[in-house]
């Protein structure tokens, strides 16, 4: 990525990266602070430094040399005579020297945009001499940014119109810094300010162009929230230029952030989507009037988003050309927010499709809030309507989620049919067999039938059969068993543990090696109990 043609000024005298600064008096002052005299010196060396700049202006660098080092001498927690001193040593071409009564005066009065830029610019100009990946070009290059990060903040206290382009800039380069610095983290974190310092001051085409470019690499490294801050800033100050698989990409986010409320309110303003709802006096009022949906907070330079709070509606009204993806989203929010009675309309319109099998996850993203609110008779419905089609009749996971909703609601024999329907169609479904398998246990009593339950079949995989949940659930039954079904369960824990070593630090849950991340298990709370349970019966067979 390349951003040195947009808004940089080259200078082609000198080589440096910004042309020479101009001479703004009035803004460094108010950055500064006016005051009467200087401040941190006397007033007998005021009068002093008076001098000394008055031989500088009449060409006797050397006595106001002498005098400003004097005054340094008495009074050295003073930053103007080190300018002073910075700027004779300049005027005669010794920069080294001035750089570095630049750098000490920056530090004891650090608000001066021009003195950072001259350190910037002297830093850069080691950039280009220094080998490239040497430690001189990586400190060149980290104090260059360093004092760009200066500048900015004095750009931003000087609060002068004249210094929006200066920002623009400062901005920019630091960003091409960070870029060549090669440090990802701190290229993300530099785009994320530039597109915050510059959200009111930059075209929409440029703020959408590189909020797309810090969105993907947010994405690429799982940081859903910072990619929600910079999709929300997209939504509100360049709306625009947010086109409806950013919005898709947002309510998204906002679901996953458990942002219910807000997602409802962004679909219903991003889309025309009304929401009508009784106000005090009993009438009608549009759900758009009752939120301030672009309210936006920020803690320092972070974005907070708070959530909406939402009445109870009474009626809903999508445009007809609103996208499926989008009308679902709205429903999950909906339900969270306590208005399911909304999503009938939604929920039809899904079974209207033609192809049902290739929006399957749209039913189930449904029926899953509605799981959450404990809404079980109004997603038992819908799994329902789903296995009257011949396609999903036999669809395991659907029967499972439909038993599940059975056992919610106390019809526990309905739950205990599909259990055994599941298990029929899926031998290695774990949580179905181990919720059968408590029902014998539990509720009937039975534990020789719920031990068959255990019993997975040969065919099935090595990791169903030495499930930690299976492998717990037998052992807590063992007591009434012979002791080869014990010693056989014992066989199993081992067989499991040796299986699941690679993946963990025992007790830890952390993964060993490289590229094991995704076979990683977490270590649950089970794999504990199973720890315990082997100390004990190492503790007997001894």
């Amino acid at each position: 990525m390349n951003y040195r043609d947009k808004g940089v000024d080259e200078d082609d005298n000198d080589g440096d990266t910004f042309a020479s600064p101009r001479k703004r008096a009035a803004t460094s002052a108010k950055a500064r602070g006016s005051k009467k005299g200087i401040p941190g010196l006397p007033e007998h060396l005021t009068g002093l430094l008076g001098q000394a700049n008055l031989y500088r202006a009449r060409g006797n660098d050397e006595e106001a040399l002498k005098l400003s080092l004097e005054i340094i001498r008495q009074c050295p927690s003073a930053s103007e005579p080190y300018k002073t001193v910075a700027a004779i040593y300049d005027a005669n071409g010794d920069e080294e020297k001035a750089m570095q009564f630049y750098t000490i005066s920056t530090h004891l009065s650090s608000t001066d945009v021009i003195i950072w830029e001259k350190l910037m610019n002297y830093n850069l100009k080691k950039v280009t001499v220094s080998e490239e990946g040497s430690q001189e070009y990586v400190d060149a290059l980290k104090e260059a940014s360093r004092c760009c990060t200066r500048a900015i903040l004095d750009c931003k206290l000087a609060e002068s119109p004249e210094c929006v382009e200066d920002l623009k800039r400062f901005a920019l380069l630091r960003l091409q810094l960070a870029e060549k610095m090669g440090e990802h983290g701190r290229y993300k974190a530099a785009m994320r300010r530039y597109l915050l310092l510059l959200k009111d001051n930059l075209d929409g085409e440029t703020f959408s162009e590189m909020a797309h470019r810090l969105i993907t690499l947010y994405f690429d490294d799982n940081e859903q929230m910072k990619a929600l801050e910079v999709l929300e800033n997209l939504r509100v100050f360049h709306p625009k230029y947010a086109d409806i698989g950013d919005l898709n990409i947002l309510l998204e986010l906002l679901l996953n952030a458990k942002l219910y409320g807000k997602c409802v309110c962004v679909a219903c303003k991003a889309f025309s989507i009304q929401l009508m709802a009784e106000d005090s006096t009993g009438g009608d009022k549009n759900c758009n009037e009752v939120p301030d949906l672009d309210k936006i907070e920020f803690v320092g330079t972070q974005l907070k988003i708070a959530d909406v709070a939402h009445p109870k509606y009474k009626a809903l009204f999508i445009p007809s050309d609103t996208h499926l993806d989008i009308k679902v989203k709205l429903a999950i929010g909906l339900i969270h927010t306590g208005n399911s009675h909304l999503t009938g309309g939604i929920v039809h319109e899904l079974f209207m499709q033609d192809n049902l099998d290739d929006i399957l996850d749209m039913f189930t993203d449904i029926c899953d809030a509605m799981r959450d609110k404990e809404l079980w008779k109004e997603e038992l419905e819908i799994w329902n309507r789903l296995i009257q089609i011949d396609s999903f009749d036999q669809n395991d996971t659907i029967l499972f989620k439909m038993s599940e909703c059975f056992w919610a609601l106390d019809e526990v024999e309905k739950a205990v049919e599909l259990f055994k329907k599941v298990l029929d169609l899926n031998p290695e479904h774990v949580q179905c067999r181990l919720n059968l398998a408590g029902y014998y246990k539990d509720l009937k009593g039975d534990v020789n039938t719920a031990l068959q339950v255990l019993d997975v079949p040969q065919e099935c995989e090595d990791a169903v059969k030495t499930d930690v949940r299976i492998v717990n659930m037998r052992l807590d039954m063992q007591e009434t068993s012979s002791d080869e079904e014990y010693f056989q369960t014992v066989y199993d824990i081992f067989l499991y543990v040796f299986s699941t070593v690679k993946y963990f630090k025992l007790g830890q849950g952390q993964g060993q090696g490289e590229g094991e991340g995704d076979d990683k298990e977490e270590c649950t709370e089970e794999f504990v109990n199973l720890n315990e349970t082997l100390a004990q019966f190492a503790s007997q067979a001894n």
